[in-house]
C-alpha cells in the first residue's frame, strides 16, 4: 500500500455528481446530442396535466401522454 488514502473510483464519481447536482437544470449540450428523435419533456408551468415537448431546434409542442405516446393537443382531459 502507498501511503495517503487510497483513491476510490466511486468517491470521485459521488463528487462529480454532486457539485452538477447543484445547478438547477441541464445543459441543452446533455441532453440533445445530434441524434434524430431526441426530445426533451418539462410540465407545462399553468396546467400540471400537459407536457411540454422540447425538439434540439428548439420547438416546443404542448400535448399528453396517452397509451404510452406523446399525443399534441392541449385537451388532456
Amino acid at each position: 500500500m502507498t501511503s495517503g488514502q487510497p483513491t476510490n473510483p466511486s468517491n470521485d464519481l459521488l463528487r462529480r455528481l454532486g457539485r452538477a447536482l447543484r445547478k438547477p437544470g441541464l445543459p441543452r449540450s446533455s441532453v440533445f446530442t445530434g441524434d434524430p428523435g431526441v426530445y426533451a419533456y418539462s410540465v407545462h408551468p399553468d396546467d400540471p396535466a400537459l407536457l411540454i415537448r422540447e425538439d434540439e431546434a428548439g420547438t416546443q409542442t404542448v400535448g399528453v401522454i396517452r397509451n404510452g405516446r406523446f399525443r399534441p393537443g392541449r385537451s388532456g382531459r
